[in-house]
């Protein structure tokens, strides 16, 4: 494997100021005074589901290859907790609710670890492809409830042994061209796949407990408006383009308590990301490349993001001033740029 690795100061990258983006940030705290203004940092913001997740991820035994994510996929604006104990094919995810004043089993599904989430329909789903033959199912999630939508089968894959094909829906037998048109209702929309966002190391648990769902809180009414702003152009930039599933995220790349905005263009290999920052009240873009595949790996121990293409060569990044010639990834790992898909309606749920 090719490594290119190099290091990417903020200062080499930006055209317009000449150092990493300031950790004196303010915002609005009505809840604890009202009327002046206090610093808030990530830490500082308090969710009800917090304690009791983060007992739930300590007290886990991971194996090496056990990942984590925490995400809303019921619409409460409450995060579910989602396990991924390997990435073995009959492997499914434990997902949690916070509910009552606990965590309570909200389901099993997935496979390879791993499960689909469409956010503009609230559904999730999986496909579980067996010897020769491929089974999977959609959900509605409405609140704590789970409601079969689909159900389909194939064994297309036993052709080569003489098996007589069958496709099925719900349980019925079907053509192909019905089993295909039933399939493009769900597999034609934008979706994430869930599960495997952060390893189990005790910085990648910090930053998803105390991190991940903070910013809209630190951020102020005009940070949150440029960020928003930003995202609405870039939609509109991107619109009409075939092949893109566009994403988004807000993610702390340098460690000063702050979000950085990354931009996800798409899913394929050629797919960057586009990273933008603010300073001084402005927003700009950073002037390099980022990622592959719609993402970019992020060592949350030492600050470090990197990736590799489709040929293998790997890329080494940072916003802070490090040495990248002898990196050894922490085990505090998480991928970043494609948490929410990009839509007006998640632009404005990510900033609440």
């Amino acid at each position: 494997m090719k490594k290119n690795i190099y290091a990417v100061s903020v200062a080499a990258l930006l055209c317009a100021f000449a150092s990493g983006c300031s950790s004196q940030k303010t915002g609005q705290v009505s809840e604890i005074t009202e009327a002046a203004e206090k610093v808030l940092t990530p830490e500082s913001i308090v969710f009800d589901w917090q304690e009791a997740y983060e007992s739930k991820l300590t007290s886990f035994s991971p194996s090496a290859d056990s990942r984590f994510d925490i995400r809303d996929i019921n619409g409460d604006s409450s995060p579910e907790l989602i396990i991924s104990p390997d990435t073995q094919s009959s492997t499914m995810c434990e997902v949690y609710t916070y509910s009552d004043g606990a965590v309570q089993k909200f389901t099993d599904i997935g496979s390879c670890g791993t499960f689909t989430y469409i956010p503009a329909s609230d559904m999730i789903g999986y496909e579980y492809e067996g010897d020769g033959f491929v089974i999977g199912e959609y959900y509605n999630v409405s609140g704590d409830l789970l409601e079969s939508a689909m159900t389909y089968y194939n064994n297309a894959g036993s052709a080569a042994s003489g098996a007589a094909i069958t496709y099925e829906v719900n349980g019925e037998t079907v053509t192909l061209p019905d089993y295909e048109t039933s399939l493009s209702e769900y597999t034609s929309q934008d979706c994430l796949e869930l599960g495997r966002k952060y390893t189990f190391g005790t910085d990648s648990i910090n930053y998803a407990i105390h991190y991940s769902e903070s910013w809209g809180a630190v951020l102020t009414d005009a940070q949150k408006e440029l960020y928003r702003s930003k995202l609405s152009e870039l939609s509109e930039t991107y619109s009409g383009l075939e092949d893109y599933s566009l994403g988004f995220e807000l993610c702390d790349l340098d460690g000063n308590d702050f979000p950085e905005l990354i931009f996800s263009t798409g899913v394929f290999s050629e797919d960057i990301c586009r990273i933008f920052v603010i300073q001084d009240e402005e927003l700009t873009e950073l002037n390099d490349t980022f990622g592959a595949f719609g993402e970019i790996s992020f060592d949350i121990t030492q600050k470090i993001f990197f990736s590799s293409d489709s040929t293998g060569s790997s890329k080494y990044q940072s916003l802070i001033s490090t040495d990248l010639g002898g990196f050894n990834a922490s085990e505090s790992i998480m991928s970043c740029g494609r948490k929410y898909i990009l839509s007006a309606e998640s632009i404005n749920s990510a900033f609440l």
